[in-house]
C-alpha cells in the first residue's frame, strides 16, 4: 500500500504519524461541573437556543457524568433535538434515555415527546405506540394526545386508525371549538375512506355547536362537498342551497351558486343571487341582476333591491347612481327598516361627491329623523367630519360639539369634546381652540379624557407664550391621569423630557433587572388587606378551589409536556375561575412564574392588584409589582439592546404589550412570539441579519424573537432620529405609515398621536407609554 505524500516537516518539529493515534479519553465530571453545565444548557432551553443546548449536553454526556446529571442531560438532550427540529437524533436520545431509566418518575414525558420525534420522521404506527404509552401512565390528557395519534396515523394513510383516535378526541373535548376541530379531522378522514354518511354526520355534529355565521357556512359547504364525492348530487345541491340562502356573503357561496346552476338546481332568488354577486367583488353581475328585480315593478321588490344597487354603485365609484338607488328607497319604500341606514348613506355618497353642506345635512337629517337609531349616532359624528375633512373647522367644532351634547354616552363623545378645539388649533386658531377645550371640561368625566384636555390646553397656552398657565395645566394633567398616557405626557413635558429609544447610561447593568422583592413583605401586604389565609393555609400555597380543578392538572400536565401555548390557556382558565380570590391570584402568581408560564403569572398579579383596595394598591410591595412587570428573558434583552443601544426598559414594555412574555402567542395575523414577528418580516430580518438558519417556526424561540424585534425596533429608532412614538408606530403599522404620519406632526409627539388615524397603533403607542413608566419607576435607579 503506498501513504499519502506528506508535507515537509520544519526542522525540529516530531513528524506526524500516517495514521491518527488514539485519543484519550476526557476525564469524567464532579458533581459541581456537571450541575453547572446542565444548568447552563437549561439556560439556552429556556431561551430557545435548542441546538447550542443540545451540543452542550451531548459534550456533558461524553464526560461521564454522575449518575443523575447524565439522567437529566439525557432527556433535556432529546427534548432540545425535538425542538430544533433534529427528529432522528431525539428519536434516538429518548429510547436511550426510555431503556436505561425505566423507573423514572419523567418516564411518561420522555414517551410522549419520542411519540412527536416519530411523528416528525413520518413514522405514524410507532409513533401512535409511543403516545399510547404516554396514556397508559398519564391518561388525563386523553383528548389532546388522541388527536396526535389520529394525525399521526392520519398523515401515513391510516386513516381508519386516525378516526377512531379523532373519535376518542371529540369525545373527550369539553370546548365547543376544540370538539368541532376534531369532529373536522374525523369528518377528513371519513371521507378519505369514501365513508361519506358518517362524514356528513360529523358535520352535522359540528352544525349543532358551532355559532360563528362564516364558520357554519364553511362546514355546511364541506357537508355538501362530501355528498357530491357519494355521487349524491340533489342531496348535495340541498346543503349548498342552504349556504347561498343563508350566507350569501361567504366566499363558499360565490364557489357553489355556478355549480348549482351548471347541474341546474339552483333554487336562489334575484336579490340573493345579487347578494352572492356583490360579496363576491362581482358589482356589474349584481347591478344587472338587481335592475331587473327593480324594473318588475316596486310591488315586486323590496327595500333591498335599491340598497344593494347604491352599495355596488359605490363600489364602482358611480355615486350619483348610488345616490338615486338611495332615493329611490326613502320615496318608495317609506315604511321599511332600511329608511334610517338609506338616509344615513346618502350623506356618505354626497361626501364622495364632495357635496360637502348636502352631505352634512343629510347626516344630520338622519339624526333628526331617527334619533333613536344607532345610525342618527354615528351621523352626528359623520357630520363633523365632513366638515373636519375639508378644513372647515368652525362648522367641524360645531359639530363636534352637537355630537357630545346630543350624545353624551356615544363611544365618541369625548373624542369628540377633544377634536371640538383640536380643529381651531390646527388652522391656527390657538386662542379659540383654548377657550373651546375649557368650556368642555366641565362635561367630561373620564380622567384620561380630562388630562387629554388639560394637556392641550397646556400646548396652547405655550404657544400663546403663557409658560405659568401652561405649567398650571400640565400639572392638572399630571394629576387627573397620574398613571395614563395623557398624565405621564403631562409630567414629561413639566420635565422636559423626550420619549427616546437610545439607552441611559448604566442601563445595560443585569442586576438592575433582577428580581429583589421579598415574599415576607409580600404576605404581609396581602394579610393586611385580605385577612389571613383560609384553613391555616400559607400564603402561598394553592388552594383546593384551585388544584380541584380539572383544568388545572390538564395545565399542569401540559407545562410538564413543553406545550406552553396549551399551558398557557388551560391556566388562564384556571385563573377565571377563580377571579375574585386574592390568595388565588397569589398562589398562581408565584407557581406559574416557578414553571416558566409566564402569562398567566403576570395576570394574576394584575389581577391581584385590581383586587387590592386603593390605599393597599398604592403601597403595593415590590414583589406584587415585579410580577405584573417582570423582566424574563433578561440576559438576552440585555444582550440585544447593549447591540443596539437601546433601552432595555422600552423594550421589555414592547414584549409586555405583544405577547404578555408569552414564548409561544399567535396572533390572528400569524405574528409570533415573544416580540410578535410575522414570517414575512421575519424573512426580511434575517436577510438583512445574514442569518441562513432562519425558518418560520423559530420566530417562537425567545433567542431569535428578542434578536429580531430588537433589531426592527432599532431600526424605527434610527429612521426617526430616536423618537421612540414613531418608531413603536412603524413597528406596529410599518415605517410607510408612520412616516407619513409623522410628517404631519411637524416632530410634535403630542400632535403625531393625534394624526395618527388607526385605532391600533394609537392605543399601541398609550399602553407601551404607560407599560414603560411602570418599567422604570420598578428598575431604574
Amino acid at each position: 500500500m503506498t501513504l499519502p505524500q506528506t508535507a515537509p516537516v520544519p526542522e525540529g518539529t516530531a513528524p506526524a504519524p500516517p495514521f491518527p493515534t488514539e485519543t484519550p479519553a476526557p476525564p469524567a465530571l464532579t458533581a459541581t461541573e456537571a450541575a453547572e453545565r446542565l444548568a447552563r444548557a437549561a439556560q439556552d432551553q429556556e431561551n430557545g437556543r435548542y441546538e447550542a443546548a443540545a451540543a452542550a449536553l451531548s459534550e456533558l454526556l461524553l464526560r461521564n457524568p454522575p449518575h443523575e446529571a447524565a439522567r437529566e442531560a439525557l432527556l433535556r438532550l432529546g427534548y432540545c433535538q425535538l425542538r430544533s427540529g433534529a427528529h432522528a437524533d431525539a428519536a434516538e436520545s429518548l429510547r436511550r434515555f426510555i431503556a436505561a431509566y425505566p423507573d423514572d418518575h419523567r418516564m411518561p414525558t420522555a414517551q410522549f415527546w419520542l411519540g412527536e420525534a416519530l411523528a416528525g420522521l413520518g413514522q405514524g404506527q410507532a409513533a401512535a405506540n409511543a403516545y399510547r404509552a404516554y396514556l397508559e401512565r398519564r391518561p388525563l390528557l386523553q383528548g389532546y394526545v388522541q388527536a396526535r395519534i389520529g394525525d399521526a396515523l392520519a398523515a401515513t394513510g391510516d386513516h381508519a386508525g386516525a378516526c377512531v383516535a379523532y373519535r376518542a378526541a371529540a369525545d373527550y373535548q369539553e370546548e365547543p371549538a376544540d370538539r368541532a376541530d376534531m369532529l373536522e379531522r374525523l369528518a377528513t378522514s371519513l371521507r378519505a375512506q369514501a365513508r361519506y354518511d358518517k362524514a356528513v354526520a360529523a358535520y352535522d355534529e359540528i352544525l349543532a355547536l358551532a355559532k360563528n355565521a362564516l364558520y357554519r357556512a364553511e362546514i355546511t359547504y364541506q357537508a355538501g362537498d362530501a355528498l357530491r364525492e357519494a355521487g349524491r348530487t340533489a342531496d348535495s345541491a340541498a346543503r349548498w342551497n342552504e349556504l347561498v340562502s343563508t350566507w350569501p356573503d361567504s366566499a363558499r357561496a360565490a364557489e357553489v351558486l355556478p355549480i348549482l346552476d351548471e347541474w341546474g338546481l339552483a333554487k336562489t332568488d334575484a336579490l340573493t343571487r345579487a347578494r352572492v354577486y356583490y360579496w363576491a367583488g362581482r358589482y356589474s353581475d349584481a347591478l344587472a341582476v338587481l335592475q331587473r328585480v327593480i324594473d318588475a315593478g316596486p310591488v315586486q321588490h323590496s327595500a333591498d333591491a335599491h340598497y344593494c344597487a347604491a352599495l355596488a354603485y359605490r363600489q364602482l365609484g358611480q355615486h350619483q347612481a348610488s345616490l338615486r338607488e338611495l332615493d329611490a328607497l326613502v320615496q318608495g319604500h317609506p315604511q321599511s327598516g332600511l329608511v334610517p341606514e338609506a338616509r344615513y348613506q346618502r350623506g356618505e355618497a354626497l361626501a364622495l361627491l364632495g357635496a360637502v353642506d348636502a352631505a352634512a345635512a343629510a347626516f344630520r337629517q338622519c339624526a333628526a329623523l331617527h334619533p333613536q337609531h344607532q345610525r342618527a349616532v354615528d351621523a352626528l359624528w359623520r357630520a363633523a367630519q365632513v366638515f373636519d375633512e375639508s378644513g372647515r373647522s368652525w362648522d367641524a367644532s360645531a359639530a363636534y360639539a352637537q355630537a357630545a351634547a346630543t350624545y353624551p354616552g356615544a363611544s365618541y363623545a369625548s373624542d369628540a369634546r377633544f377634536r371640538a378645539g383640536f380643529t381651531h388649533y390646527l388652522m391656527g386658531a390657538v386662542r379659540t381652540a383654548l377657550q373651546v377645550w375649557a368650556d368642555m371640561l366641565p362635561q367630561e368625566r373620564e380622567p384620561a379624557m380630562r388630562a387629554r384636555l388639560l394637556l392641550w390646553q397646556a400646548k396652547a397656552a405655550t404657544r400663546l407664550g403663557e409658560p405659568d398657565s401652561a405649567r398650571e395645566k400640565l400639572m392638572q394633567a399630571a394629576a387627573e391621569n397620574p398613571e395614563g398616557f395623557w398624565g405621564l405626557r403631562a409630567r414629561d413635558l413639566l420635565e422636559g423630557r423626550a420619549f427616546s429609544g437610545q439607552a441611559p447610561a448604566g442601563a445595560f447593568e443585569p442586576a438592575l433587572y433582577q428580581p429583589r422583592g421579598s415574599r415576607t413583605e409580600a404576605e404581609a401586604w396581602l394579610a393586611g388587606w385580605a385577612g389571613a389565609p383560609p384553613d391555616g393555609r400559607q400564603p402561598s400555597d394553592l388552594p383546593p378551589a384551585v388544584t380541584d380543578q380539572r383544568r388545572f392538572r390538564e395545565a399542569v400536565e401540559l407545562g410538564a409536556l413543553g406545550d406552553t401555548a396549551a399551558a398557557t390557556t388551560a391556566m388562564r382558565q384556571v385563573l377565571t375561575a377563580c377571579t375574585d380570590d386574592p390568595y388565588a391570584q397569589y398562589a398562581l402568581a408565584l407557581f406559574c412564574r416557578d414553571r416558566g408560564v409566564y402569562l398567566p403569572a403576570t395576570v394574576a398579579a394584575r389581577r391581584l392588584l385590581a383586587l387590592s383596595p386603593g390605599e393597599a394598591r398604592e403601597s403595593a410591595p415590590r414583589l406584587i409589582q415585579e410580577l405584573a412587570y417582570p423582566t424574563y428573558y433578561a440576559d438576552l434583552v440585555l444582550a440585544e439592546a447593549r447591540a443596539t443601544n437601546t433601552d432595555p426598559l422600552l423594550f421589555f414594555a414592547l414584549i409586555y404589550q405583544e405577547s404578555t412574555f408569552n414564548r409561544d402567542a399567535t396572533s390572528y395575523a400569524d405574528a409570533r412570539g415573544l416580540t410578535q414577528v410575522i414570517p414575512s418580516t421575519g424573512a426580511y430580518i434575517a436577510e438583512k441579519l445574514g442569518d441562513s438558519a432562519y425558518a418560520p417556526e423559530r420566530l417562537w424561540w425567545p433567542a431569535v424573537s428578542v434578536r429580531y424585534g430588537m433589531w426592527y425596533l432599532s431600526q424605527g429608532l434610527r429612521m426617526f432620529r430616536d423618537n421612540a412614538l414613531v418608531a413603536l408606530v412603524a413597528y406596529n403599522a410599518g415605517p410607510r405609515n408612520a412616516a407619513n404620519w409623522a410628517e404631519l406632526s411637524f416632530g410634535d409627539d403630542d400632535l403625531f398621536y393625534e394624526r395618527v388615524t388607526n385605532s391600533q397603533p394609537r392605543a399601541y403607542m398609550r399602553k407601551i407609554y404607560e407599560h414603560r413608566w411602570q418599567y422604570e419607576r420598578l428598575y431604574r435607579p
